[in-house]
């Protein structure tokens, strides 16, 4: 429970102070160092990083590794069970046999571990962006050879559960009650998680343009309808979680997709107490506002002079969730 609140809630935590000090020298040295078999997201740290809890900041298990392992040679290797045991953040990528993720959230840990990984090559990312460090070359390379290889994963997941409409109205609901619940919702959700990790990942590492997300952002709408499908037979009333329908509300483009999964988010949160919900609508719309109002100025900008129009530094016509939450200064939870 600890390891899915952390890095779920991680997942949307974008105020990472970066002129700290005493981060800056952390992820510097990190740049300077050149490990064998580089974990995904820091491309090698040294012992002596891991060994200074005085300055430990409340991201550094997703922004700096100091054990683990994330080599190609262990692309289809299994965790032993010590390592599966102390593995508490998912640092590293193998499988684990006697993970109890299905058992509790329907969720494979891979999924989570996927997660995991995609917040700390964002947090390395955001960290070069806003900065004047200078990684190595090496650095460099290990950091998109590891992208690419993380890409090829979270896609390879995405496509084992990308089957939808696999739900049918039942004959029978005494008799369908007993499995929907455990196996058709939960299928359902998962290829709500997968297809909103796919946006996740092409938003903030690939920096994509939302409307190459729309497929995705329909493909989760389509697992969310399956998972109220799966519940109403049993009469079940689980909200879920909100997170994949908000990393895909926050990129919708269509009024159709907007209000459905508003709707959404609204049925949640009569169902629910937990604030996720609620805040997560005032996010998208705050989302949705500034994309429209761009839209609107940039159709205008098209019907004026060249010496009048915008510059590309005041379009935001790819505004997200990250730079309402940054501009607000709060942090979105989303378990």
């Amino acid at each position: 429970m600890y390891t899915w609140q952390r890095i779920i809630g991680e997942s949307t935590f974008v105020l990472h102070d970066h002129k700290n000090a005493s981060l800056q020298g952390k992820i510097e040295r990190t740049f300077r160092n050149q490990a064998p078999a580089p974990v995904i997201g820091s491309c090698g740290t040294t012992d002596h990083v891991s060994t200074m809890p005085e300055l430990s900041q409340l991201d550094d298990f997703l922004r700096i590794q100091s054990h683990g392992t994330d080599s190609d040679d262990d692309t289809e290797a299994h965790k032993d069970n010590e390592t599966g045991l102390r593995d508490i953040h998912l640092e590293d990528g193998r499988v684990w046999s006697n993970t109890l993720y299905m058992d509790v959230y329907g969720i494979p840990e891979i999924w989570l571990s996927y997660v995991s990984q995609t917040t700390r090559v964002a947090n390395i990312m955001d960290y070069l962006d806003e900065t004047s460090v200078q990684p190595t070359r090496t650095f460099q390379e290990c950091l998109q050879r590891k992208t690419a290889q993380l890409e090829n994963r979270i896609c390879s997941l995405s496509a084992q559960y990308s089957t939808s409409g696999e739900l049918s109205p039942p004959r029978d609901n005494q008799n369908r009650c007993t499995t929907s619940k455990p196996t058709m919702a939960s299928r359902a959700m998962m290829r709500a998680m997968t297809s909103a990790l796919l946006i996740l990942f092409y938003r903030r590492i690939r920096k994509v343009h939302p409307f190459i997300l729309q497929a995705h952002v329909n493909d989760v709408i389509a697992a969310l309808k399956d998972f109220d499908l799966a519940q109403d037979v049993c009469d079940i009333k689980n909200p879920g979680t909100p997170w994949p329908a908000f990393i895909a509300g926050a990129e919708a483009m269509s009024t159709t997709s907007r209000d459905w999964l508003m709707g959404w988010m609204q049925k949640g949160a009569m169902q629910s107490a937990f604030n996720g919900f609620t805040a997560s609508q005032q996010v998208m719309r705050e989302v949705w506002e500034q994309r429209d109002r761009v839209d609107k100025s940039m159709e205008k900008d098209v019907r004026s002079p060249p010496e009048q129009r915008l510059t590309g530094k005041r379009r935001k016509d790819a505004y997200s969730w990250v730079d309402v939450s940054r501009e607000g200064n709060f942090w979105l939870m989303l378990y």
